[in-house]
C-alpha cells in the first residue's frame, strides 16, 4: 500500500474543515429571533391618567347645619358664625350660585375651620336697553275672536304705541287679550301682559262727543229707522246688536240731550234778534212798556192731510222764525194719543206720555203761536 504524505493528508483535512465552516454559516445567515418570551419594545402605559374633567361641586345646595338666612341686602366681606365648619370663598354670579372653595370628601362633607367667611362680589345690575328686539316682541294671542267690532281710531293708535312701547321694556313681553267689555255697540278690549300692565283699547275715546251707543239711537232717529230694521242692519254686517233695553235707554238720552240743545239754539236765537233789534234802535211800546221790535215769521202743520175735509190730525206744530237771523226763536207741538193711555188700562205705568192736547185740531196752531209763542218771546224782555 502506498504511503499519503502527511501534507497531503493536512490538506484534505483543511480543505474539509473549510467546507464544515462555510455550511455552517450559510446554515446561520438570516435573523436569530427568540422563540421564548418577547419582551415589548417600550414600557406599556396607561393611555392617560383619568382625571375628573372639573371642579366636583356638589349637585345640591349645601347647607349648614343651622339655617343661614340674609336678613337684607347681602353685604360684602360678612363673617357669619354657624356650628358647621365650613370655610369657603365664593363669588356670586348674576344667576345666583355660589361656587365653593373648600375640600368636597365623597360623602358629601366640607372640612373647614369652623367659620363662614364669604367674600361676595356683586357685580352691577344690567341696564335693559329700550330697544324692541325679536326675543322680546311676541306675538299678541287673541282667543274666540269673532265677528266685527267698532273702534275709535285714536284709541287704537294710543293702544298700539303703548303696547309696542311696553314690550320694548318689559323683560317678558307676553301680551294677550285678557278681557271684552261689550254695551251694545261699545266695546273695550284689555290687554295684559304677565307682569300685571294693563293697555285698553275702546270704541269712545273723547269724553266730548257722543257714545257710540248714543249715536247710533241719534242716527235711528234721523233716518227714520226702528230697532228692528236697525238690527238687520246690523247682523248682516256681523257686528254686536244692542239689546232692547240698551237701545230705549241711550234712546231716551238722546231725545232729551235734543230738546235741550234745541231749545239752547232757539234761546241764542231770539237773543240774537233782540240784539239786532236794539241796535237799529227798533222798539214797540205796549201798554206803556217798551219791547224790542222783532219782526217773526210764523208758520203751522199737522201730522197728515186734514185741512178742508176730515180735520182728524192727531198732531200738530207751530214754529216761530226771526226775520234777520233766519233762525227758529220758538217751537212746539200738540198731541191727542198716546199708545200707552189708548190701550185701554185702568192704571198705567209711569211713562213719558207726550198726550197734551184735548181739543180740535184746528186750534193747535193758534194754541202754540198766540198763547205759547208771542207770550214766552215778549217775556224775555
Amino acid at each position: 500500500m502506498p504511503q499519503v504524505s502527511k501534507f497531503r493528508l493536512s490538506r484534505k483535512e483543511n480543505h474539509r474543515k473549510k467546507s464544515k465552516t462555510i455550511e455552517a454559516t450559510r446554515a446561520l445567515e438570516g435573523t436569530i429571533e427568540p422563540q421564548g418570551t418577547v419582551e415589548p419594545q417600550g414600557t406599556i402605559e396607561p393611555q392617560g391618567t383619568i382625571e375628573p374633567q372639573g371642579t366636583i361641586e356638589p349637585q345640591g345646595t349645601i347647607e349648614p347645619q343651622g339655617t343661614i338666612e340674609p336678613q337684607g341686602t347681602i353685604e360684602p366681606q360678612r363673617t357669619v358664625e354657624t356650628e358647621a365648619s365650613i370655610e369657603f370663598e365664593g363669588t356670586i354670579e348674576p344667576n345666583g350660585s355660589i361656587e365653593l372653595g373648600g375640600i368636597v370628601e365623597s360623602d358629601g362633607t366640607i372640612q373647614s375651620d369652623g367659620r363662614i367667611d364669604l367674600e361676595l362680589t356683586v357685580e352691577p345690575q344690567k341696564t335693559i336697553q329700550n330697544y324692541p328686539s325679536p326675543e322680546y316682541l311676541k306675538s299678541i294671542s287673541v282667543k274666540n275672536a269673532s265677528g266685527r267690532r267698532i273702534l275709535s281710531f285714536k284709541s287704537l293708535i294710543n293702544g298700539i304705541t303703548d303696547i309696542s312701547t311696553h314690550s320694548s321694556i318689559c323683560p317678558i313681553a307676553e301680551v294677550s287679550l285678557d278681557l271684552e267689555r261689550r254695551n251694545g255697540l261699545s266695546t273695550e278690549f284689555v290687554f295684559k301682559c304677565v307682569c300685571g300692565w294693563v293697555a285698553v283699547i275702546s270704541s269712545d275715546s273723547d269724553c266730548n262727543t257722543l257714545t257710540i251707543n248714543d249715536s247710533f239711537a241719534w242716527g235711528c232717529e234721523c233716518s227714520p229707522v226702528g230697532l228692528t230694521a236697525a238690527t238687520s242692519l246690523l247682523t248682516t254686517m256681523d257686528l254686536p246688536v244692542p239689546d232692547y233695553r240698551t237701545f230705549k235707554k241711550a234712546e231716551e238720552e238722546c231725545k232729551a240731550k235734543m230738546e235741550d240743545a234745541f231749545v239752547q239754539e232757539m234761546n241764542e236765537a231770539l237773543a240774537r234778534e233782540k240784539e239786532l233789534a236794539i241796535e237799529e234802535n227798533s222798539f214797540v211800546v205796549v201798554e206803556g212798556v217798551q219791547y224790542a221790535a222783532i219782526t217773526v215769521c210764523v208758520d203751522g202743520g199737522w201730522s197728515k192731510r186734514s185741512y178742508g175735509h176730515s180735520y182728524s190730525a192727531n198732531c200738530g206744530i207751530g214754529v216761530i222764525i226771526g226775520i234777520k237771523t233766519k233762525k227758529i226763536i220758538f217751537a212746539d207741538t200738540r198731541c191727542r194719543t198716546c199708545v200707552v193711555c189708548d190701550k185701554g188700562r185702568e192704571e198705567n205705568g209711569d211713562h213719558d206720555c207726550p198726550k197734551n192736547w184735548f181739543g180740535p185740531p184746528t186750534a193747535m196752531e193758534s194754541d202754540i203761536l198766540k198763547k205759547k209763542g208771542f207770550q214766552k218771546v215778549a217775556s224775555t224782555d
